[in-house]
């Protein structure tokens, strides 16, 4: 599931990726990171996506195949004038 982390430190769930979609120009940084990284990996899936926006704002969601996720961030436009690492 999706979820933003807002600078107060207040999660929230997001319904879809529609939510990163419709911030796009506010996004600033999105990294892709392996799953095994954290103290908590989500089971089933390689690599968890994080989107930092301007006001710090955190996106974040998990993705079953890096290469779905990689492709899937070179097509959306929206996002290309954002920098993004993938730390694989």
């Amino acid at each position: 599931m999706s979820h933003i982390i807002l600078p107060s430190g207040k999660e929230k769930t997001v319904k879809n990726l529609r939510w990163l979609i419709s911030h796009a120009a506010e996004v600033v940084l999105i990294e892709v990171c392996p799953q095994h990284w954290f103290k908590k990996p989500a089971k089933g899936y390689e690599a968890r996506m994080i989107a930092r926006l301007r006001d710090n704002t955190l996106y974040i969601t998990d993705w079953a195949s890096i290469e779905v996720c990689r492709e899937w961030l070179k097509a959306r436009r929206r996002l290309s004038t954002c920098t993004m690492k993938f730390w694989l």
